[in-house]
């Protein structure tokens, strides 16, 4: 234990030396895997009840799926995600995931598609960035053949530090408008607002 203790206290401290010179130079691609997430909701679409709830919190590594892009499904599902650097600084991804995961004793099976765009700083071993995408998503409940089809237009901002050559850790703040349609009814709109922290990799 004092062993793990000591490389992990050299590792924090000396972490300048250990990053790489351009982590979000082109040609890199970055991995996100968030940890923990808390978020949320305003507006009609988080005053049903239902699916999406107020407010809540996924710790740990959520529901897992294979997205590329760093977007998740509405109230705190938040994706694994690939970005690729086009130019230095600049990243484009895509949000292509296939999740199945259970909602209030339900069986959700979601299709995700939709792309997104990024932007870092390079102030090594600080990252800051900005980014902005949009997601959309087809929602299976249960033996239904009903599916409810869900639009997320989200920015997010955040900062990204260096804690080793090519590992970071982020903390990200989020702001999605959120739709959701539902087979025979309305479109019903809402807010969702959260903060995110996880790890980043950069190749």
């Amino acid at each position: 234990m004092k062993k793990l203790f000591m490389v992990l206290t050299l590792l924090i401290i000396s972490f300048p030396v250990f990053a790489s010179e351009n982590p979000v130079a082109q040609g890199n691609f970055g991995f996100t895997m968030p940890l923990f997430q808390y978020g949320k909701g305003s507006g009609d679409l988080y005053e049903k009840g239902d699916m999406y709830t107020e407010s809540s919190m996924t710790v740990g590594l959520g529901n897992l799926g294979f997205s590329l892009g760093a977007m998740g499904y509405g109230n705190s599902n938040y994706n694994m995600g690939i970005q690729y650097f086009i130019f230095d600084g600049l990243a484009i991804g895509a949000d292509l995931g296939y999740n199945q995961i259970k909602i209030e004793g339900e069986n959700l099976k979601i299709k995700t598609a939709g792309p997104q765009v990024a932007y870092y700083i390079n102030l090594n071993p600080i990252l800051p960035y900005i980014g902005i995408g949009y997601i959309w998503k087809s929602v299976k409940i249960g033996d239904s053949s009903d599916t409810i089809t869900v639009t997320n237009l989200i920015f997010k901002g955040g900062l990204a530090c260096m804690v080793g050559q090519y590992l970071s850790l982020f903390g990200e703040v989020s702001y999605s408008k959120d739709k959701i349609k539902e087979k025979g009814s309305d479109a019903v709109d809402g807010n969702w607002l959260a903060f995110t922290a996880g790890a980043k990799a950069f190749f």
